[in-house]
């Protein structure tokens, strides 16, 4: 079985978690803690773990992590925008035309720094 991310799961014969020991120095615990956050994991463990585990490319410029996050903003969005509108055809009051107008503004913002990043 593989995650969504391509890594796989921990094994079921065993069940259990590992411990595994990293000394980082501080700025790089630092800059560990403030990439997982960038990327929207709640610890540095789950960040590399699935970072560790990913098929293909690890990145490795700036750009492409900047891409990244623009591609991470964009879906947490998109998932903004597919609420508000399932709660505008649930006849919910509390969303207008015009936060569904700004969520699409935001979109297209990204977007068009992502495809920025790309023309470089």
């Amino acid at each position: 079985m593989t995650r969504k991310n391509g890594s796989k799961p921990a094994s079921k014969s065993n069940g259990k978690r590992k411990n595994i020991s990293v000394r980082p120095t501080p700025a790089e615990l630092e800059q560990l803690h403030e990439r997982a956050a960038s990327f929207g994991y709640k610890s540095v463990s789950q960040y590399l773990i699935e970072r560790g585990l990913r098929d293909g490319a690890m990145i490795q410029t700036p750009e492409r992590e900047r891409v990244e996050r623009l591609l991470f903003e964009a879906r947490k969005i998109g998932v903004n925008i597919n609420q508000i509108a399932h709660q505008m055809n649930a006849g919910y009051q509390g969303y207008s035309q015009q936060h569904l107008d700004r969520a699409m503004r935001e979109v297209e913002r990204v977007m068009n720094e992502i495809g920025q990043e790309f023309k470089g």
